[in-house]
């Protein structure tokens, strides 16, 4: 491992066995990995940086030993968290300690200089481990503690980008983007001309007896969404007007979670149909066309499965869609089909008819 100078700071080595390739729903159907939830991270930072106290990390020297070394936090009164099984904390009445465990790293921290010690000693004295110090990188992180805060970038992360995407020597473009253009405060709402984003999660916590819930808003011309992560139930993603397209993203909902009237495509992407606690019926897609024009909803290589809230697949009907308007158009093309969509396909909605 290096920093983002190049300089190696830490050696380590893998070793993978694979006799064979399973397939999901053949081999296994649930897989669990403890991975940390980078959500952790920061919220670890921010009461490091408000309580004004140090991060360190420790290395294990072998993560098969990972399994061993919970257990061991585990009997010694740490609780582990509910929703990041990668966490633990231990606290009496005046100071408490934090550590996330990753594999073959831990950070940690404490309200008390004597219990940082203490646990350095432990984790050193029952296991294979060195003292790394304070912490600088972990994740991609790369993390600065001064007096006056904590200060995180991601230079090698992006310089790593670069080089495996072979642009090291190509020259700097001008962004498609207009820099004039101003976005709004809304972060939900997409709504300029000639936008390109990658790697952004919205999540709606309406639930599913929230009704109409808006995750994401997309409108106007050629914006090109990419690698996102668009959670919710109803109305999840609503692409109003314009051109846009989707590669590679994944978009949960339970009913009409895919509408608007714009010309957009989905392509390469995973859909996600979630568990209704009322009504026993599913519709992914509402294409709102209501004359005769250049819109509609084109799903490309793309997988319809059930969300593990809605398996093993409970007597709740999904379909690819219903007409939002009369002139509903929606193409479905080289896609993988659960087999939770029922076999009509799509669902009429009363005397509306549509052009699926």
């Amino acid at each position: 491992m290096s920093d983002e100078h190049g300089i190696v700071i830490r050696n380590k080595s893998k070793l993978v066995a694979q006799g064979y390739t399973q397939v999901e729903r053949v081999d296994f159907d649930e897989t669990f990995a403890l991975v940390v939830r980078i959500e952790s991270i920061r919220i670890i930072l921010a009461i490091a940086c408000h309580l004004n106290f140090k991060l360190y990390q420790m290395d294990l020297k072998s993560a098969f030993l990972n399994g061993i070394q919970t257990s061991y936090l585990v009997e010694n009164e740490f609780k582990r968290g509910n929703v990041d099984s990668t966490l633990f904390i231990q606290k009496d009445k005046k100071h408490f300690v934090v550590a996330q465990v990753y594999a073959d790293d831990i950070v940690f921290c404490s309200t008390n200089d004597n219990l940082v010690k203490y646990f350095a000693d432990e984790m050193k004295t029952m296991f294979e481990m060195s003292m790394v110090g304070e912490l600088t990188y972990f994740l991609g992180l790369q993390v600065k503690q001064t007096d006056k805060g904590i200060y995180i970038k991601q230079a090698k992360c992006a310089k790593n980008l670069v080089k495996r995407l072979g642009l090291e020597n190509v020259a700097h473009a001008r962004p498609l983007m207009a820099t004039s253009t101003k976005l709004g405060i809304d972060p939900s709402n997409i709504s300029a001309n000639d936008v390109f984003v990658k790697g952004i999660r919205f999540v709606n916590n309406a639930g599913p007896d929230g009704g109409q819930a808006v995750a994401l808003r997309v409108a106007n011309d050629r914006i090109a969404i990419y690698q996102f992560s668009i959670q919710g139930y109803q109305d999840t993603l609503l692409t109003a007007y314009g051109i846009h397209f989707f590669r590679e993203c994944e978009v949960y909902g339970v009913v009409d979670f895919i509408f608007g009237k714009s010309r957009v495509v989905l392509r390469n992407c995973d859909i996600y149909v979630r568990k209704r606690t009322e009504g026993t019926v599913n519709m992914i897609t509402a294409q709102g066309r209501g004359q005769v024009e250049d819109t509609g909803i084109v799903l490309h290589n793309y997988s319809i499965k059930a969300d593990k809230d809605l398996q093993p697949y409970p007597q709740i009907k999904s379909f690819l869609g219903r007409p939002w308007y009369g002139y509903s158009q929606t193409i479905v093309r080289e896609c993988f089909l659960d087999k939770l969509i029922d076999l009509e396909g799509w669902l009429p909605n009363n005397d509306k008819k549509s052009l699926c």
